[in-house]
């Protein structure tokens, strides 16, 4: 048995549109967070206008005696309603805290393999 010689594959640096694609890549990957925290403030706010606007469509359709009967069914969506504002309102909130300056900080992501 004749062993063959493995085949040497050439091999060239990155080109520029290759390293200028990966270094808008990493900068929108570390834009990311501040675009979840304004989607969150967001989200706080929408969910602080639905009781309001809840409200105003009730007034609206319903003239001067728009009460309206306490049901199950009402008690659920405020429930999810409560929910949904307490759920955005942690996503506001640091995950982890600094041991040593004792400010709140995001925990850091660990390197993956193959990274630079």
């Amino acid at each position: 048995m004749s062993e063959e010689p493995e085949e040497i594959l050439g091999s060239s640096s990155p080109s520029t549109a290759d390293e200028a694609l990966e270094k808008g890549l990493a900068a929108a990957m570390i834009g990311q967070p501040t675009l979840l925290d304004e989607l969150a403030k967001q989200m706080v706010t929408l969910c602080l206008a639905i009781p309001g606007l809840f409200a105003t469509v009730l007034k609206l359709t319903g003239g001067d005696k728009a009460v309206l009967p306490v049901s199950c069914l009402v008690l659920w969506a405020f429930g999810c309603w409560l929910v949904a504002l307490v759920l955005s309102l942690a996503s506001l909130v640091c995950r982890s805290r600094a041991p040593l300056t004792g400010r709140w900080c995001v925990a850091p992501n660990p390197p993956r393999k193959g990274s630079r």
